[in-house]
């Protein structure tokens, strides 16, 4: 009984000393790695760490990458202030400062917002990201452009720039590799000049939101993207007062996103080595906006308004400056529709397009032969007035539908897949069997004269699905029966 006691005891001593050496061990640490450490921590959980031991009280201090995230609005300019003030490292490689909702109070000024960066690039700070809230309006200090060591720069907000005259300004960002600027609520007279201070710059994200402003003036309606080193571009711009001339020169340029349906673009230089572009010309619902007479009404070339002309002959001179691309996504509306007027301004041939989506159907097939070495093409969420009254009626099939597959298959002499997915009618004839049964026929008699169209390939396998109909047949046949889907398979679909 004795010597079990005894046993007992020395385990549990043993246990102590191990945990305590495993404990010592961790403190015995260099500040270098648990800096190191403590960095890729949130600032409240590093700075938590200062009560576990005398030894631990000011390694946070020494962090290199700080984030901060607060909801609150009371105390935190006196926080932030406290935090950076402590901070003992020379060179920071992050700064993340998210405010969320703090700039809804008035607490935090501008020259509070203003001294802390001024203190952050002062260490040398690599990478800024500062979320101000998405409806919060948040003013861009100046200094955060005159920084030598800066090389990602992202700002969410609705950003306003409050710089002094042109002529005083001093930009000067060297190193800039990555500048993303979100939610600008004006086209800044200076961007151009931010733009080509930044020799190095690589990536770069506009997002515009000049819906709301009232003081937007045409004179400054010009942004110059100059960046010779400039690989990625990504403009999202929604309703604008006036048409704003976007002018691009990046001769590097590997991948291209425009969500644009008012502005005009030019390529001062078309891109050499341009590989994807996304060109999304299209309304934005959510402000609700009205189309124009011309959308309602077929117009030929000859009859559109010389706005409307310069605008479709510029912007099919700007899509067809991406001549090298072989991934292209091209979203339409009637209104931006570069296929329908490209007798008078015809588009160039693609001849290195292998991927091409579109959602406008319609004059569609009459512009294929501009991508002869076409593999992959996707037409989907067809937004044309006339297209989706006459494709999407319970009575009636598309005659351009059923001629742009017919056209497909009759001139793909290597095609290998065509999937086709379709909807003709909504869910409510789910509450009558009837209606239900009479869909589900009508679905089963277009998948059969789908099945009958003629095919140049003989290793086209051709598969369609419907709501509540699928059918398939493998190349080299021409007629098979549709399948309808069970119950459980028509509510998955």
């Amino acid at each position: 009984m004795v010597d079990g006691k005894i046993m007992k005891c020395y385990i549990r001593k043993q246990r102590r000393r191990s945990r305590a050496e495993e404990e010592d061990r961790l403190s015995s640490l260099p500040d270098v790695i648990l800096t190191n450490i403590l960095s890729r921590l949130p600032i409240h959980v590093a700075i938590a760490t200062s009560v576990l031991s005398h030894r631990w009280r000011r390694v946070w201090t020494g962090i290199t990458c700080v984030e901060i995230v607060t909801c609150r609005t009371s105390g935190v300019a006196a926080m932030f202030d406290c935090i950076l003030r402590q901070l003992t490292s020379r060179k920071l490689h992050v700064f993340d400062l998210a405010l969320l909702e703090v700039f809804k109070s008035p607490e935090i000024s501008e020259s509070e917002i203003e001294l802390w960066v001024r203190e952050v690039c002062s260490r040398n700070v690599e990478d800024i990201r500062i979320d101000a809230h998405y409806d919060s309006q948040f003013c861009v200090p100046a200094i955060l452009f005159n920084s030598q060591s800066l090389v990602t720069l992202k700002l969410w907000g609705l950003l306003q720039f409050k710089w002094p005259e042109i002529g005083s300004l001093c930009f000067h960002l060297p190193n800039l590799k990555s500048l993303n600027l979100c939610k600008l609520i004006d086209v800044p007279l200076s961007l151009g000049t931010l733009l080509r201070s930044c020799p190095h710059l690589e990536h770069l994200d506009l997002d515009f939101d000049l819906a709301d402003n009232l003081h937007f003036s045409l004179s400054s309606s010009v942004v110059n993207i100059i960046a010779p080193n400039l690989k990625s571009l990504s403009i999202h711009m929604l309703y604008t007062p006036g048409q704003i001339s976007v002018y691009i020169d990046a001769p590097k340029l590997e991948n291209l996103k425009i969500e644009n349906f008012y502005s005009i673009y030019y390529f001062l230089r078309n891109p050499t080595v341009l590989k994807e572009a996304r060109i999304e010309l299209m309304h934005d619902e959510w402000y609700g906006l009205e189309s124009d007479d011309e959308e309602e009404k077929e117009l030929d070339y000859g009859s559109l308004s010389e706005a409307r002309k310069e605008y479709l002959h510029q912007m099919t001179k700007f899509v067809g400056g991406m001549s090298t691309v072989t991934n292209l996504e091209l979203r339409l509306e009637s209104l931006t529709n570069i296929f329908k007027y490209q007798n008078p301004v015809k588009l160039p041939i693609f001849s290195n397009v292998a991927h091409l989506e579109t959602n406008f159907l319609k004059d569609l097939m009459f512009s294929l032969h501009c991508f002869p070495n076409l593999e992959h093409l996707k037409v989907s969420d067809c937004d044309d007035k006339m297209e989706q009254s006459s494709l999407c009626t319970p009575d009636s099939i598309s005659d351009c539908f059923d001629k742009f597959l017919a056209y497909i298959l009759r001139n793909a002499f290597v095609l290998e897949k065509l999937l086709v997915k379709f909807h003709m009618v909504d869910g409510e004839y789910d509450k009558y069997e009837r209606e239900k049964a009479y869909a589900v026929w009508k679905e089963c008699q277009f998948c059969k004269s789908l099945m009958k169209l003629p095919r140049s390939s003989l290793t086209c396998q051709l598969e369609l699905s419907g709501r509540s109909v699928i059918a398939s047949a493998p190349s080299g046949i021409t007629n098979q029966s549709p399948v309808p889907l069970c119950h459980s398979e028509t509510q998955n679909s």
